[in-house]
């Protein structure tokens, strides 16, 4: 998550956060409670970026995406995207343009470029 060659862990719990190996320091990346994510370079920048949504059968909503770009390790901006409710998303290159896309039920929402708002 921070460029120096580590694997550092993405945690779910109370807030979506990511731990920095080897100390293991907790760092927030935002208090929004989730279920499903998926962690990769939607942006192309060579950092890791965060798209995820939550799970209505446990009294949340999955009628919401979450974008989560990074700025910097302790900095990133968010957008969202009204989504069919349900659960999962999956991330690929849906359209073989060699970016990634995001599909969740049955919504392809195909990758715009190098600002996730842009998306949305």
């Amino acid at each position: 998550m921070d460029g120096d060659g580590d694997n550092d862990v993405v945690s779910l719990s109370s807030s979506l956060s990511w731990y920095e190996a080897p100390t293991w320091s907790e760092h927030v990346i935002a208090g929004t409670t989730l279920h499903d994510i998926e962690v990769l370079d939607f942006e192309g920048d060579g950092d890791c970026d965060v798209v995820g949504r939550d799970q209505g059968s446990f009294g949340g909503s999955g009628a919401t995406l979450y974008f989560y770009t990074q700025i910097a390790p302790d900095s990133w901006s968010q957008a969202t995207r009204s989504v069919p409710e349900g659960e999962g998303l999956v991330s690929a290159d849906i359209d073989g343009d060699e970016d990634i896309d995001v599909v969740v039920n049955e919504v392809w929402i195909e990758n715009r470029g190098a600002n996730l708002a842009a998306w949305v």
